[in-house]
């Protein structure tokens, strides 16, 4: 199998985890015995893939260059933006060094699939950009009309629960993407999404297994007590 660089983007300050970031950077917040940061090279590297892993920060860097440095991480590059990047535009910095495919991952997630699904459908599609969707209910507390087309009532349903897909953070990506992307330059995902959409690139949705958001204290104290 061909290379397949992970890219994890560890920028962010943490803010929906403070107090505990206000010491310990989020990549560092253990789950089960290890930190978050290994629990998600892991997940990718038992997979196949990641064999080489970088990481992007600009908060407490320096903490987490001192962990890589004495735990048994291999292949594991810190790559520090001078200034917030947003939340892609750090990729920027590596747009001459990736893998023809890579991934790349928020640090504060923890995701269930089979990723080589997840790559078969990316080269039969020939995608540019997948990106990985977790189930979201929304339970409505009120009931809802519905209309027709001419606008007369059609039903009434009480408290009904929506199902929505949401961004996971997790991107399977082509080198085009830096048609997009300067470096050194600020930029976030959703601004990545519309420009290649209104372009000749393909784009596509996976659809997750399981998704479990850490980046807030009471989604990490739920995984912790579920996962741990």
């Amino acid at each position: 199998m061909s290379t397949v660089d992970l890219v994890i983007m560890a920028g962010g300050e943490g803010r929906r985890l403070e107090p505990f970031t206000k010491v310990v950077p989020k990549p560092l917040l253990y789950m089960d015995g290890q930190s978050i940061l290994e629990r998600t090279i892991q997940f990718f590297r038992a997979q196949g893939f990641a064999q080489r892993v970088f990481l992007l920060t600009w908060y407490k860097s320096e903490l987490i260059q001192a962990y890589i440095n004495v735990s048994r991480l291999a292949n594991v590059e810190l790559v520090v933006e001078d200034e917030p990047l947003g939340t892609i535009g750090g990729i920027g910095l590596l747009r001459d060094r990736l893998s023809p495919t890579f991934f790349v991952s928020n640090c504060d997630i923890v995701i269930e699939t089979d990723l080589n699904e997840l790559m078969k459908n990316f080269r039969e599609k020939q995608l540019d950009l997948s990106m990985c969707a977790f189930s979201k209910p929304i339970a409505v507390p009120y009931g809802i009309f519905e209309f027709d087309d001419d606008g007369y009532v059609t039903n009434l349903v009480e408290k009904p629960t929506i199902k929505l897909w949401a961004n996971a953070g997790v991107y399977l990506m082509s080198r085009r993407v830096f048609e997009y992307i300067t470096p050194g330059q600020r930029m976030n995902m959703d601004e990545l999404f519309y420009s290649m959409m209104n372009s000749d690139m393909n784009l596509d949705v996976f659809p997750l297994d399981g998704f479990h958001d850490i980046g807030e204290f009471q989604y990490y104290k739920k995984v912790l007590e579920e996962l741990c």
